[in-house]
């Protein structure tokens, strides 16, 4: 499944890229509830709510400011990486997020899996917008 991003937003760069830098960020993005955890090598558990398996994620590049890219392992394996350009109204955020369920074969099925990461994202977008306001 792949979701792609395209996001306007009136901060600049540089605050939403802080939510956006590390796996031990994203519960902030998303305000999801536990806790991150360090899985060593560059790997940490985030996790997910319900009954989900935590995500497992690692950085593979970070350009401050302007770029993150991630991979994704065990039950969500696959790839992501978003993009930020100071635009004239704040900053424009493009990117995707390719993942591959882990025996995951009915269409249903995934279409409900596809539209809970859509809704995490959609989380992380209105969570981000909100910060606009509230100086976080």
């Amino acid at each position: 499944m792949r979701i792609d991003f395209d996001e306007e937003v009136t901060a600049p760069p540089e605050v939403a890229f802080d939510f956006l830098r590390s796996p031990t960020e994203w519960p902030r993005l998303y305000g999801l509830a536990g806790v991150v955890r360090d899985l060593g090598r560059g790997w940490y558990a985030i996790p997910l709510a319900g009954d989900q398996p935590d995500l497992e994620a690692r950085l593979t590049r970070l350009d401050i400011d302007r770029l993150v890219a991630w991979e994704l392992r065990g039950t969500f394996a696959g790839t992501g990486e978003v993009n930020l350009t100071p635009s004239g109204q704040g900053t424009r955020i493009t990117g995707f997020e390719e993942i591959d369920v882990a025996g995951l074969n009915d269409p249903e099925v995934l279409a409900v899996v596809i539209q809970g990461f859509e809704s995490i994202w959609q989380m992380g977008w209105d969570r981000l917008r909100s910060t606009e306001h509230a100086g976080d």
